[in-house]
């Protein structure tokens, strides 16, 4: 289609500040495909200046470590160490490459377009997957959810919003036996 006007809206995180490695949001948006079909970015209003003009109502983020267990943490170690060596190999092509897209969208490309690299590349991006899904149905991330969202619900005047990344998992936190009474109770 050729629309008269097009309105492109991103949640898209701010870089890493001091990170020469990552490209600025907007650069790498301007050579991608979203950018050949809705133009240059003419506005960026970030969540800092959201926040400082008062249109975003006052939250809290909070980086909870919590731990696996032993299964999970072999497993875990297991899959940092493949993607380590494997990411050391395909670091080399991919400086080689001379690429202007980070590592893993370079390996996206490859992946999808085919050739020598695309095993290794799919490879790759399969074993970040697995590290990632085992970290978001760890065992003990129930529990500490459960607790975070017990002690919000303690606090006069408090409401939560539970983000998680997995529905399945959400599911799982309010389906938990010993967990639904005290969070049905408050």
């Amino acid at each position: 289609i050729n629309p008269t006007w097009a309105l492109g809206l991103s949640a898209t995180p701010e870089p890493n500040v001091g990170d020469s490695s990552l490209n600025a949001p907007d650069v790498e948006y301007n050579n991608g495909p979203v950018a050949k079909v809705l133009g240059k970015i003419i506005y960026d209003y970030s969540l800092a200046q959201a926040r400082e003009d008062e249109l975003l109502t006052p939250f809290e983020v909070w980086h909870v470590g919590v731990p696996l267990t032993e299964d999970e943490a072999i497993r875990h170690d297991t899959l940092s160490r493949q993607i380590s060596e494997l990411r050391r190999e395909l670091q080399i092509r991919h400086r080689k490459s001379n690429s202007r897209h980070d590592l893993i969208a370079w390996c996206q490309a490859e992946a999808s377009r085919g050739g020598d690299l695309a095993d290794d590349c799919a490879r790759f991006i399969g074993l970040a997957n697995d590290r990632k899904r085992l970290l978001y149905r760890s065992k003990y991330r129930v529990d500490a959810a459960v607790e975070i969202l017990k002690e919000a619900a303690n606090r006069d005047g408090t409401q939560s919003i539970l983000f998680h990344e997995v529905i399945e998992e959400v599911d799982r936190i309010f389906r938990s036996e010993e967990h639904t009474s005290e969070l049905q109770s408050h």
